[in-house]
């Protein structure tokens, strides 16, 4: 599966959880590689920072032209899945992007200005599943303030898209700016927070889109604690 966290606007989580959704599946014991497609080169700065081996890679790719990057990774390098972290905001290179992607999850936080923005997010997708039919995408509330009104009402207000919401929601916690400036995931500074145990309610969710899934806000998906993790082996954030 190639999943892509694509959003209208800035600040709304895409790289962190790139990096962290991306770690949860390796864990799992699957081979993983991340794309980092956001010019500020984010997931490519915090893989420098780390200061040991990432159980996943992480690999800065010709933002024009990712889709054919990815399309020569399936014929040759075997990864089970590619998470690829897209631009701030929708640019040029998204069309490639989207191009590439099997599923785009679109993270939008409580917020007015990011339920706006995701009308022209929506728009772009759109026109690529025009020759693309397949192409599924789901919203992720992200950042929410745990049982918060405003929380509620952003799911109220992202219903009108008629675009699935995905039953699993990613709450604020401090782990996720505190992992990321010190180049950890948040499963390695703590693996029984209630932020890991959402990333892994979210993947679980996730992984059902390859047998057809579509969330309907029926089946609700509990935080878990974090499983046993695989053995890390190394890897490689190219310059």
């Amino acid at each position: 599966m190639i999943l892509s966290f694509l959003s209208g606007k800035g600040g709304t989580g895409k790289t962190t959880l790139s990096i962290n959704i991306a770690d949860t599946l390796a864990r799992r014991g699957k081979s993983v590689v991340l794309i980092d497609g956001d010019p500020q080169g984010s997931a490519r700065d915090w893989a420098v920072t780390r200061q040991r081996p990432c159980r996943f890679n992480t690999l800065r790719l010709p933002l024009n032209s990712v889709h054919t990057e990815v399309d020569r990774f399936r014929r040759g390098i075997a990864f089970d899945y590619i998470i690829i972290d897209s631009p701030p905001r929708m640019a040029d290179q998204t069309r490639s992007i989207l191009i590439a992607s099997d599923l785009v999850v679109m993270p939008v936080s409580p917020s007015a200005f990011d339920v706006w923005a995701v009308q022209k997010t929506i728009q772009q997708v759109n026109a690529i599943r025009q020759f693309k039919a397949n192409l599924r995408m789901a919203f992720l509330v992200n950042r929410r303030m745990a049982d918060s009104a405003i929380g509620r009402a952003v799911v109220k207000a992202l219903a009108q898209f008629e675009i699935p919401i995905l039953d699993s929601v990613i709450n604020e916690h401090a782990i996720f700016s505190e992992s990321a400036a010190t180049g950890l995931t948040v499963f390695e500074m703590d693996p029984r927070s209630p932020a890991c145990a959402e990333l892994q309610a979210v993947t679980d969710e996730l992984l059902l889109f390859d047998s057809g899934y579509r969330p309907g806000r029926q089946t609700r998906f509990v935080a878990r604690a974090a499983a046993p993790s695989q053995p890390a082996g190394a890897a490689t954030a190219s310059p």
